[in-house]
């Protein structure tokens, strides 16, 4: 995909990443950085969706494998498997992903609502078509709350006590 786009025309800019076969698009706004995947630390009693804890310079942060999250396969890691660090909601969090591809602009008028199963709903904030491409915008939101029927995760004291 080509970013260059006309800027005058934009309203938000995404990070294109794979995961497994499938594209997905990030909000740019909240990611802190991209770093290369590093083994976590195993977290007891975890929702299966986090893969454990890892050291971002002395902060403990959370790795979350959106792949599961998006009903699809766990991530198998690779060497071209990287972890976007993102803060939402006053927290740090680790997203697992393939690999990032691109960023994009996305003019407001291409981003469309989601129909759908709820799981669907609940994780992609709408589609954008791009060069006859459809494109799912995550909602990192929705993403990132933990579910009422899972216990919540134990790195949120261990997040409070580090000062992130």
């Amino acid at each position: 995909m080509n970013a260059s786009m006309n800027t005058n025309d934009v309203d938000t800019r995404w990070m294109l990443v794979s995961v497994g076969a499938h594209e997905f698009a990030i909000d740019i706004a909240p990611v802190r950085e991209v770093r290369g995947f590093t083994e976590p630390v195993f977290l007891p009693q975890a929702p299966h969706y986090v893969r454990g804890l890892l050291d971002l310079r002395g902060a403990v942060i959370p790795l979350v494998d959106i792949a599961d999250q998006l009903g699809l396969p766990p991530i198998t890691t690779t060497e071209s498997s990287v972890v976007v660090v993102v803060e939402h909601a006053g927290k740090v969090t680790g997203l697992l992903v393939d690999q990032v591809l691109d960023l994009l602009a996305v003019p407001l008028e291409f981003q469309q609502p989601v129909g759908g199963a709820d799981r669907l709903r609940r994780c992609i904030a709408g589609s954008a078509i791009l060069n006859e491409h459809i494109l799912h915008l995550i909602a990192l939101d929705n993403l990132l709350a933990w579910r009422e029927d899972e216990p919540a995760p134990a790195f949120d004291s261990v997040q409070e006590s580090v000062g992130t």
